[in-house]
């Protein structure tokens, strides 16, 4: 590959991926729907042409940010099969998932886009990617089902439906996500320890 076209493929990565960001940054905190590819574009610091030159829609866009995020939940289900007992675990990830938001609240945007998919005809986002995300997220509340039943067997965790636990587990961390999106450097972190009160068992 010549020097010239190498600067050229480097150039159009970063214009994709500056594109990539802003679009997931503006359909988290706008919606979708709200959002303009001249938005896009301003945030992106391109112009509106240039970026129509990368990407010919913003479903299209939106398309590629569902697939590069599905991988990043997939991550998180591999958490939970990680090595240890049941409570370490679930405590381990916790705090990972918190730090990790704390650190960078960006992390939330494949949370956001995911809770818009319903709200895409067809024509905005194939059934295909749909039943990807749905297929993501419900190996993800699997993985976290087995792990609190295990839990349960070995006296960590409490009695009770360990997928309702699993699912509720998912909504607090998702509204701990989205609240502290809403109130910036104002919001308060809950401690692991507060997050899984509802789980844990007190010894």
């Amino acid at each position: 590959m010549s020097r010239q076209k190498e600067r050229f493929e480097a150039m159009r990565a970063e214009a994709t991926e500056r594109i990539l960001i802003s679009a997931a940054k503006l359909f988290a905190n706008k919606t979708f729907a709200k959002t303009t590819m001249q938005d896009i574009a301003d945030d992106a610091g391109l112009s509106k042409g240039l970026a129509y030159r990368y990407f010919a829609t913003k479903e299209e866009i939106m398309s590629n940010l569902i697939e590069i995020s599905i991988p990043g939940i997939e991550r998180i289900t591999a958490l939970f099969k990680q090595e240890g007992n049941e409570k370490e675990v679930v405590m381990k990830v916790t705090t990972f998932l918190l730090d990790n938001l704390k650190v960078d609240p960006s992390s939330t945007d494949g949370l956001f886009l995911f809770s818009q998919i319903d709200s895409f005809s067809e024509k905005e986002l194939s059934s295909e990617l749909k039943n990807a995300v749905r297929t993501s997220m419900k190996k993800l509340i699997d993985n976290i089902s087995d792990v609190i039943l295990a839990g349960q067997k070995q006296g960590y965790f409490k009695s009770g439906d360990p997928r309702r636990y699993a699912m509720f587990y998912y909504s607090i961390f998702q509204g701990v996500a989205f609240t502290s999106r809403s109130f910036h450097e104002e919001y308060v972190y809950p401690t692991a320890e507060m997050f899984l009160d509802f789980l844990i068992k007190q010894t």
